[in-house]
């Protein structure tokens, strides 16, 4: 009933008792609502109590939009989004903010420091095409309302790591123009980060479902998802680049390339200040 303005009127209270939605005792409750049609013009955004927003300045105007669904990457990619709350403030020249959905703040408000579940559910379109259904459930360990933090850092992380094994084999696609080293042509990077945001989605779903937010223990377990991580991306690195190996004209592209995600996994590495084994 959110997806339009309405004219809506709740049905006379009753006795108090139990809420049927959140399961909290309140002290009036309400069986229903009545709705009537009518003609409306809408100015601005009409805030939907399940959507996330994204908050962007541009030139002093404020600007805000609906997070939705405009890859395939899989939903852990945009979770800070969807949980943590940042103000853009163009004093401090961040731009961009995001703003969770009115549901969230409810869950933050009522229910801390419990765990969560959430179903994250929409569409990705092209135009009027609906080009795939989304419907994902994650799970959050107790104190993420506390630690918004933890939740940025693992999500930065798996990132990071993507773009690292992007760059690598881009370079073993294209080659080094400068120094007329030949790449392979054939876009490995796209098929090696399909299949990374494949294999991640089993380690950062279940990173944040598990993870001690709230004590030092979560170091350790931030240190172990970096060095599953790693290891993906050079396991992935290999099996794209094998069919290629052997091919004399590609030896140089290839060993620029892997040289070149490993300098970016040791910055990884030294970012994270900690010591990982790979």
């Amino acid at each position: 009933m959110f997806w339009q303005p309405d004219h809506i009127e709740l049905c006379p209270p009753i006795e108090e008792g139990q809420c049927s939605c959140c399961g909290r005792h309140v002290s009036q409750r309400y069986a229903g609502f009545l709705k009537a049609k009518f003609s409306f013009a809408v100015e601005g955004l009409w805030p939907h109590p399940h959507s996330p927003r994204l908050i962007q300045i541009k030139k002093g105007e404020v600007e805000e939009k609906f997070l939705a669904f405009t890859t395939p990457a899989p939903s852990w990619t945009q979770i800070s989004r969807v949980l943590v709350n940042r103000a853009a403030d163009e004093i401090n020249k961040t731009t961009a903010g995001h703003r969770p959905a009115a549901v969230i703040t409810q869950n933050q408000e009522l229910f801390a420091p419990l765990p969560l579940q959430l179903l994250i559910g929409g569409y990705r379109n092209n135009q009027a095409s609906i080009l795939e259904r989304r419907h994902e459930v994650m799970m959050f360990n107790q104190g993420w309302q506390a630690h918004p933090q933890v939740i940025e850092e693992i999500v930065r992380a798996g990132l990071e790591h993507k773009t690292a094994l992007r760059k690598a084999l881009f370079t073993f696609v294209e080659g080094v123009k400068s120094s007329d080293v030949k790449g392979a042509g054939v876009a490995v990077h796209e098929v090696a980060e399909r299949e990374y945001y494949r294999q991640s989605d089993m380690l950062i779903p279940r990173q944040l479902a598990s993870i001690s937010m709230d004590n030092t223990q979560n170091a350790a377990n931030l240190n172990e998802l970096i060095g599953d991580l790693q290891r993906l991306c050079i396991r992935l690195f290999e099996q794209t680049t094998a069919p290629y190996s052997h091919h004399p004209k590609l030896v140089k592209a290839l060993a620029i390339a892997r040289r070149s995600l490993h300098k970016h996994l040791a910055e990884l590495k030294q970012s994270q200040g900690e010591h990982y084994a790979v």
